[in-house]
């Protein structure tokens, strides 16, 4: 995902809460936080093997 791609979800949901699959809740992150944390979690994802928005492992 881009940058601007990032930040239009994240006016798409500001002031709302986002649900990991474990049932946590996480409060959204506005503008460059959000960038940084999606970054970061896209990097722990691909070195664990795990392919991000698919809900699976990478082949």
């Amino acid at each position: 995902m881009t940058d601007t791609e990032i930040l239009t979800i994240a006016a798409e949901y500001r002031n709302h809460t986002l649900t990991a699959q474990s049932g946590r809740l996480f409060d959204v992150i506005e503008h460059a936080d959000l960038v940084r944390f999606a970054r970061e979690i896209e990097r722990r994802a691909k070195a664990a093997g795990v392919c991000v928005g698919h809900g699976g492992r990478t082949p």
